[in-house]
């Protein structure tokens, strides 16, 4: 994550968000070459996010397409983003504030009615590929793909 933004909360905040690393602007090109050096020597770590697979579904989050068996979909970026999310947390009851912060970014200006349309526009999805994975509403606190 490269910001302008260098309280030691903001820099907890985006490393809690999944960030891989956090540099202040303005930094000097040497050290940003160094962090990304560093990032490559994990074994693994470009590859393992691309393809996703949860119960009878795969989720190709570069090319953002749902697929089961030979039935696939493409998503938007907003529907991918959520339905990547989801899998990786698949099982876990996703709090609608966590959901929102995740997909849509910490200061994003969104409503709670979004998050709601694009779980109605991903159950949509998992039908039409005749999936057998559902997205449960857990009341009064967000939802669980299961």
């Amino acid at each position: 994550m490269i910001t302008a933004l260098g309280e030691l909360y903001d820099k907890v905040e985006g490393l809690d968000s999944g960030a891989d690393d956090y540099i202040v602007k303005p930094f000097e090109f040497p050290e940003l070459l160094a962090r990304i050096h560093s990032l490559s020597r994990r074994s693994g770590q470009w590859e393992a996010g691309d393809c996703l697979s949860y119960k009878d579904i795969s989720y190709d989050a570069v090319l953002r397409k749902l697929q089961k068996g030979r039935q696939q979909i493409l998503l938007s970026r907003r529907e991918g983003s959520l339905l990547e999310f989801f899998i990786r947390n698949a099982g876990q009851t996703l709090p609608r504030s966590l959901l929102l912060s995740r997909v849509w970014g910490p200061d994003a200006e969104v409503e709670d009615g979004n998050l709601d349309n694009y779980v109605h526009f991903l159950r949509r999805r998992l039908k039409t590929v005749n999936s057998e994975v559902s997205l449960i509403t857990v009341r009064g606190v967000g939802y669980v793909l299961e």
